[in-house]
C-alpha cells in the first residue's frame, strides 16, 4: 500500500478492485499506486474524460454536471448597515 504524498502528478486512470489503483502519468512516479484512500482534486470535465470503473450512477452524476460563468465580490464594513438602516 501506498504511504505519502504524491502532488503535481497526472491521472490517467483511476480502477478499484479490491484497493484503489491510481494510475499516474509515465515516468512521474513508475507503476499504478494502490492505496486505501486518494484525494484527487479535479475537476469535473477533467475527471469526465479519464478512464474509471466508477458506477453508473456516479459516471451519470460527473456527465451531467456543467460550469456556469460566476463571480465573487467581498467588503468589509465598519458597521451593519443593512440591519441598522435597512432592517435587513
Amino acid at each position: 500500500m501506498a504511504r505519502g504524498t504524491c502532488r503535481s502528478t497526472t491521472v490517467t486512470s483511476l480502477y478499484h478492485p479490491q484497493t484503489l489503483n491510481a494510475r499516474l502519468r509515465p515516468g512521474t512516479i513508475g507503476p499504478p499506486v494502490a492505496a486505501e484512500h486518494v484525494i484527487c482534486t479535479l475537476p469535473f470535465s477533467v475527471l469526465r474524460s479519464i478512464p474509471a470503473d466508477f458506477a453508473p450512477s456516479t459516471r451519470a452524476a460527473i456527465a451531467a454536471l456543467s460550469y456556469v460563468p460566476a463571480g465573487k465580490a467581498a467588503f468589509q464594513a465598519t458597521r451593519r448597515f443593512w440591519e441598522e438602516d435597512e432592517g435587513i
